[in-house]
């Protein structure tokens, strides 16, 4: 069941006993394997938090996983305990030990995630749009608090570099008013 090495003579009266022969067999029955980890969700493009879990079908195994692009091994990575919160895109490699075991091979997987930022709401004008007699002052605002509102009066598409709204506006004759609103962390 283990590595031997054998040595054997002959002998028979009245001759010379034999020259000593050896040899040597090495047993080398493999260690099982433990079973691979399983990732859920296995991968993939997500616009939301992904709550990753990480399995092996062998009983007591642990796992270790990184999330920095080096390869797991029984010194390397993070023992896993809990789901993985992802909240932008990793790829998780992961592998499972176990005494007494030869480790798993090393499974990964790939999230792309992009969460959506919220948009900042568009400005509302305190004159509605339409033909006048007299120049109109014009109040912008946005429902989004802390938002920056900027504005043009020549029809183009306003952006952070057009003028940044202080106070009404005085609206004169043919005049195209467009505004966006802006905040940091916001489309």
């Amino acid at each position: 069941i283990d590595s031997k090495t054998i040595k054997a003579i002959a002998t028979k009266a009245g001759m010379t006993d034999s020259t000593i022969t050896s040899a040597s067999f090495m047993i080398n029955i493999p260690l099982p394997q433990v079973a691979a980890p399983v990732i859920s969700p296995n991968g993939g493009t997500f616009s939301s938090t992904q709550s990753v879990t990480l399995t092996s079908a062998t009983a007591d195994a642990i796992i270790k996983y990184t999330l920095d692009g080096s390869t797991p091994s029984a010194s390397n990575g993070s023992v896993y305990s809990t789901a993985i919160s992802l909240i932008d895109s990793k790829t998780i490699k992961a592998i499972a030990t176990k005494a007494g075991m030869t480790d798993s091979t090393v499974t990964s997987a790939s999230f792309s995630i992009s969460i959506p930022l919220e948009q900042a709401a568009a400005p509302t004008f305190s004159v509605a749009e339409g033909t006048f007699d007299a120049t109109q002052s014009v109040v912008l605002s946005s429902l989004t608090a802390g938002a920056s509102i900027y504005y043009t009066t020549d029809g183009s598409v306003p952006t952070s570099s057009s003028v940044l709204y202080s106070s009404a506006i005085s609206v004169g004759v043919n005049t195209t008013l467009k505004a966006i609103a802006i905040k940091s962390g916001m489309t």
